[in-house]
């Protein structure tokens, strides 16, 4: 299977908007998070069907709206409606998509054709792997190294 990749709207802004900022607009200047999204949203649905069209078999949607910043409604909230029907559902209707999102934003897209790819801050494939093989006690959380 081939996984093609693309940083939702919500992300983007982080990135030209400044993180800060945006999340703080979120609540003193929403229509500007909103003229934000709208001006962002095109990109990854365009870089999307690009890679379905090359060949991908499947999208992974990444969004960062993380649960420590935000409440889990503001995504949806933000993110439904118009143009900004942006989740990989509303994006990408027919075509296969994952979200990976850190939040528990994935309960607010309709419909079983979404899968939520979990992460926990800090995992790796190496622990997982030392997990499976029973060199972690069970339940044993990494966390993420301070700084970070």
């Amino acid at each position: 299977m081939i996984l093609g990749k693309v940083m939702g709207p919500w992300t983007l802004s982080y990135h030209v908007y400044n993180v800060q900022e945006f999340l703080m607009d979120t609540i003193a200047d929403p229509d500007r998070v909103r003229k934000s999204l709208d001006t962002l949203s095109e990109v990854p649905i365009l870089f999307a069907k690009a890679q379905l069209e090359a060949g991908a078999d499947a999208i992974v949607w990444a969004d960062h709206a993380t649960g420590d910043l935000i409440r889990n409604t503001m995504y949806r909230d933000f993110l439904s409606g118009g143009k900004r029907e942006t989740g990989p559902a509303g994006a990408l209707p027919g075509d296969p998509a994952l979200l990976r999102s850190i939040a528990r934003s994935y309960r607010i897209f309709p419909g079983n054709r979404i899968r939520h790819v979990p992460l926990r801050i800090g995992q790796c494939a190496r622990e997982d792997g030392r997990r499976r093989r029973g060199q972690d006690p069970p339940g044993r959380q990494h966390q993420q190294p301070p700084g970070f």
